[in-house]
């Protein structure tokens, strides 16, 4: 006899199970919250394991023929978002290999399928044994009685487990319930630590200093380092017994930030290592830090041989950015951020290295992760946005794990958002007492001004509209910009109205360029792999495309060429991230027909975010060192550098729409940008005008300037609120 058992199809892998006929993922019987075509693709995959799918297979599947997306673009996300919840890596994959130009295979063996790919039902076949068994009246008898009690103990056992959720749930739901501003001077600063009394941050000025304010509010005051030798610094961690600083010099090179102990109260200062990044252990005996290329190490505080902890598998010459790490409370764990906000963890001992939260909230970066005092609760970092611009990131909103013991919770209750509203938050620093929690938050918003020559005065342009990287169409007509802090391409009519929606989230446009003949714009932008790459888009809107589909990047700043035919632009190394070695970097000008490239001969300074003169015969460019512009003369093939004055760091730099002079920003003594300019190719540079005092930038670079069609500067002032809060977190 046989009993014929019907179950929803499904296949499982590796601890991962897809249910076929809902396509939901689960994960040691968890479900992970992935769903669309990362899944529908990971269902064709897996009716072909072992086999090649190619992309043109995937097409067919996902979309009729008269659809029109753009299906490279949504694949390349979906097998990222794929690779993300499962734990995979491109270059060492377990689940999904990719064949280059053709496809993907699924590689990973599958076990204890629930049916048959293809939709059929899982049978089982009962024993002779069994069907005897069935047939004996008395056994059905005892079989009632065993029933009914059975059913009884089952009962209480729910009830109990029940009731015991019940109270888990009712405890694991931590929240803030007050919010108290700590400060008001409106500098941008970050939090660091705390030594119960104490809030520990970096002011980020042109010239950054560490300071404090007392855990009550009140002014914040600046703390005397005494290291001439670092202009720059940064602030690390803050001792566990609060008597010392990790201070940094915030100037990375290939070695990391030279790192040192200081006294809470400033000197004296102790050379320790070299260091990206650094954390004390809970007892104060240890520091952990990692080099410039993300291996981790250990070192006492009274320094010595530093111990190998992790190291990274990758050539020695990549750098692998390991950033916000922290020490667990009972010192058994470290939990560091990876490039492209991942954390990750591994035991103190270097052991069991992991992804944390891997299939949570996936294509959600994350960072700056750090215990409570008791260790109970770590809170974090998250937000689609994080990573985005150096200057006013990492800013999203806080989240808290709930790693209390003895729990059984599912995953969905185990984090909470703890700060859903309006203002987005730095650091969170928890207090030593457990009940507060210090962050940065921050108001992102911008006014968009104009100088007047005429009157010598910075006055709202476009309404004082939130936006920046303006580019004005070549006849004048028309405008792109970016909207502060969402990261929107708009265009629009010369006065702003009319405005049109060119692209959407999660792209952030960056440097927008209109094509000569306006019907297209250009733009970096890194959301979707990391890596700064090139993209054109219908400038009356429409679907994004990457100029250089097979170039893997990075590609900087682009610029059209003046008849539209070709684009140049920069790229370093093939790596995310690099240090800013002019042996790194190389300017190349793509012919957009023929797909031609040449490489321009190397700058003696170097050179990057490179623009094309109206009249195409230079291509501009700032040094490596940002002291000086670089320019390359096409018709006689050589470099020249200008302005002759070296003082302080130039930032953007814009053409005149003559072609004659070139705009640029340099930093003042006063800690303000001011705008200047220079007669190319060998002219004297010029003061254009130096804003106010009281005049702070911001935007993705913080400070950015471009001209308007009279050559007049545009600039967006800062128009948000930045500073320190102190959050209750009430938990049960």
């Amino acid at each position: 006899m046989e009993t014929a058992i019907r179950s929803e199809p499904s296949v499982r892998f590796e601890g991962f199970e897809l249910n076929l006929q809902t396509h939901e993922l689960f994960r040691s019987g968890l479900r992970i919250k992935i769903r669309g075509h990362p899944v529908d693709v990971l269902a064709i995959l897996l009716e072909h394991p072992g086999e090649l799918v190619t992309r043109e297979m995937l097409r067919k599947r996902l979309w009729p023929d008269n659809t029109f997306v753009d299906s490279e673009q949504i694949l390349n996300n979906s097998v990222g978002k794929l690779r993300e919840v499962l734990g995979d890596n491109a270059e060492n994959p377990k689940f999904i290999e990719t064949l280059p130009r053709l496809g993907y295979r699924f590689i990973a063996p599958l076990n204890g399928t629930g049916s048959e790919l293809h939709g059929g039902h899982a049978a089982i076949t009962t024993t002779h044994a069994i069907v005897s068994v069935l047939a004996d009246p008395n056994v059905h008898r005892r079989s009632r009685h065993r029933r009914f009690w059975g059913s009884i103990a089952f009962a209480a056992i729910a009830l109990g487990l029940a009731t015991y959720w019940f109270l888990q749930i009712r405890r694991s739901a931590p929240h803030i319930s007050h919010y108290e501003q700590l400060t008001l001077d409106a500098d941008r600063k970050t939090a660091v630590g705390t030594d119960g009394t104490r809030i520990y941050m970096v002011l980020q000025r042109l010239q950054p200093a560490i300071a404090q304010v007392p855990v009550s509010g009140g002014k914040v005051t600046e703390i005397p380092i005494g290291l001439d030798s670092l202009t720059e610094l940064t602030l690390l961690d803050v001792s566990p017994d609060g008597t010392s600083l990790l201070v940094g010099n915030q100037n990375s090179n290939q070695e990391g930030h030279t790192v040192w102990v200081v006294g809470s109260s400033g000197r004296p200062a102790r050379y320790l290592t070299k260091a990206y990044c650094a954390v004390w252990s809970p007892d104060g005996r240890t520091i952990a830090y990692a080099n410039s290329h993300g291996d981790i190490l250990t070192s006492t505080t009274e320094g010595g041989e530093p111990q190998l902890l992790l190291r990274v598998d990758a050539p020695q010459q990549q750098i692998t950015v390991t950033l916000d790490m922290s020490w667990s409370p009972d010192g058994k764990k470290i939990r560091f951020t990876r490039w492209g906000g991942r954390i990750f963890e591994i035991a103190s001992n270097g052991a069991n290295l992991h992804e944390w939260l891997p299939g949570w909230n996936a294509g959600v970066r994350k960072c700056c992760g750090r215990w409570t005092s008791d260790g109970q609760f770590f809170v974090f970092l998250a937000g689609a946005a994080l990573g985005k611009g150096p200057r006013v990131r990492p800013l999203a909103q806080i989240w808290v794990a709930d790693e209390r013991s003895g729990r059984m919770l599912p995953r969905t209750f185990e984090t909470t958002l703890l700060t859903p509203g309006p203002l987005l938050w730095g650091n969170p620093i928890p207090g030593r007492d457990g009940k507060k929690i210090y962050a940065r938050g921050v108001s992102l918003r911008g006014e968009l001004q104009r100088y007047d020559q005429k009157s010598q005065r910075l006055e709202p342009f476009l309404g004082g509209i939130s936006a920046e990287m303006l580019d004005f169409s070549r006849d004048g007509k028309y405008v792109a910009y970016v909207s502060f802090a969402d990261g929107i391409l708009w265009r629009a009519n010369r006065d702003g109205s009319g405005p049109v929606q060119v692209t959407e989230p999660p792209l952030y446009p960056r440097n927008p360029r209109w094509s000569p003949d306006g019907s297209q714009l250009l733009f970096t932008d890194n959301t979707q792999s990391g890596v700064d790459v090139l993209y054109v888009v219908p400038s009356q809107g429409g679907t994004p495309k990457r100029l250089l589909p097979d170039d893997i990047g990075p590609q900087s700043i682009g610029d059209w060429s003046p008849d539209g035919a070709r684009v140049v632009y920069t790229t370093h190394s093939g790596f995310s991230f690099v240090p800013r070695n002019e042996n790194k970097f190389e300017s190349r000008i793509v012919d957009l027909a023929t797909g031609r490239t040449t490489v321009l001969p190397k700058a003696p300074e170097g050179f990057w975010a490179p623009l094309w003169s109206p009249d195409g015969r230079y291509i501009a460019g700032n040094s490596l060192n940002q002291m000086k512009l670089s320019i390359f003369d096409l018709r006689t093939g050589e470099w020249s550098a200008i302005p002759d004055t070296v003082s302080m760091p130039i930032g953007y730099h814009h053409w005149s729409h003559d072609g004659r002079f070139l705009y640029f920003t340099r930093w003042t003594g006063g800690g303000v940008r001011a705008v200047y300019r220079v007669l190319v190719p060998r002219g004297k540079e010029e003061l254009v005008f130096e804003p106010p005092e009281n005049f702070q930038g911001t935007g993705w670079y913080s400070f950015w300037m471009s001209l308007d069609p009279d050559d007049s500067p545009l600039l967006l002032r800062d128009a948000g609120t930045d500073e320190i809060y102190a959050l209750t977190l009430e938990r049960k």
